[in-house]
């Protein structure tokens, strides 16, 4: 196998917009926060009958 095609992260990196990164790092996106979620979406990672941290 030869080396003559470019590594996607070599294209990458030649073909980086830098105006567009900044103006990306600039902006307040809303995914920073994180997302609400329905009651039923809320469950505990270790059911608490499990656990034995807690009495």
């Amino acid at each position: 196998m030869s080396n003559d095609k470019k590594s996607d992260l070599q294209q990458a990196a030649q073909e980086v917009d830098t105006k567009q990164i900044k103006e990306n790092l600039e902006q307040n996106k809303s995914s920073d926060k994180p997302e609400k979620l329905a009651e039923d979406d809320k469950t505990p990672f270790i059911e608490n009958e499990s656990r034995t941290d807690k009495e």
